[in-house]
């Protein structure tokens, strides 16, 4: 079972950021060019100090992105409810998102055409962006000041359906790969959502993000125990304080587990039932491309201890699920 998400174009947005040679149209529009000149919102003005982020903008401990060689942080509070951003990761893409899909954040890293530099980074994405986002308008870019570098970042106005989105978008070249950072606010008010939740959350992740060595990149470790995930005894513990994030924890989890070859998996979840000793646990279905035959984990989502793989599979980074 794969998650859906109710903002289509999005989704064919985090494509376009993950892939140069993808390409795509929205369905029933007509054919666009494949550049798009810059459509200036304003002057740039000069380049100022950003302000911190609020302090109820939380992060929990890093999350190595091996795929992209760079780590984050997730965001674990962001507003008043203390409900954290749902963390998808896909190789070397990752996305954030509300429960509302109001706010979208996309972090991604992909290899860097020979000789390029920022600007060429930040005017392919932009091009491929152009053809996914109705009515997409940008500033000039202006220097942004990162753990690496100096980024370069744009200003975004769009149309996702009815309504107005606003966002930025930082790119840099580093490490012979384009990263970029990218964040938009879609709602009746997209302005203010962006000004008080979508910017500050932005630049809380820019302040987290970190470039990483190849001899820094970092993969889960396998459990010991054969039991672990394949007993309801022994289910793998990926549970909060609270349990409004629980299933999405666990999906999470799958979503970075891997095959024993680092085949992508695909999972169905069961109904839950009672362990031994009284415990509600989760049993999810799980399959693989020449998977022998398919076999069921356990999750247990009261409670939380260090996370592994099972025994014949591996993951793809680091589980992106901090501890409560």
């Amino acid at each position: 079972m794969r998650p859906t998400f109710r903002l289509i174009p999005l989704l064919l947005l985090i494509s376009a950021l993950a892939a140069c040679q993808y390409q795509t149209t929205l369905p029933g529009r007509s054919e666009v060019p494949i550049y798009k000149p810059p459509q200036v919102l304003s002057p740039t003005p000069a380049l100022t100090a950003t302000p911190e982020p609020p302090d109820y903008i939380q992060t929990g401990s890093p999350v190595q992105v091996s795929a992209g060689m760079y780590s984050f942080e997730p965001v674990t509070a962001w507003d008043e409810s203390g409900v954290p951003l749902a963390v998808r990761i896909k190789d070397s893409r990752v996305t954030l998102s509300n429960a509302e899909e109001t706010l979208f954040f996309s972090l991604a890293s992909e290899p860097a055409p020979s000789g390029s530099t920022s600007r060429v980074c930040l005017d392919t994405i932009l091009q491929r962006m152009a053809a996914d986002l109705s009515d997409l308008e940008y500033s000039q870019p202006a220097d942004v000041l990162t753990q690496a570098g100096t980024a370069l970042q744009v200003q975004l106005q769009a149309r996702v359906f009815s309504l107005s989105s606003i966002g930025a978008l930082q790119v840099i070249q580093v490490n012979q790969r384009c990263f970029s950072l990218f964040g938009l606010a879609t709602s009746e008010d997209s302005a203010s959502l962006w000004e008080l939740s979508g910017g500050p959350i932005l630049k809380r992740l820019q302040q987290s993000v970190r470039f990483l060595e190849a001899s820094q990149l970092m993969y889960c470790d396998v459990a010991k125990d054969a039991s672990y995930g394949y007993s309801p005894e022994n289910p793998i513990r990926t549970g909060n304080t609270n349990l409004y994030d629980g299933r999405t924890r666990q999906e999470t989890y799958l979503l970075t587990l891997r095959g024993p070859n680092n085949e992508e998996i695909f999972f169905t979840r069961l109904t839950p039932k009672f362990n031994e000793q009284g415990v509600i646990v989760d049993p999810y279905r799980i399959e693989y491309a020449q998977i022998p035959e398919a076999v069921t984990l356990y999750f247990d989502m009261n409670s939380f201890e260090p996370l592994f793989a099972p025994q014949g599979f591996t993951c793809k980074a680091a589980f992106p699920i901090p501890a409560p």
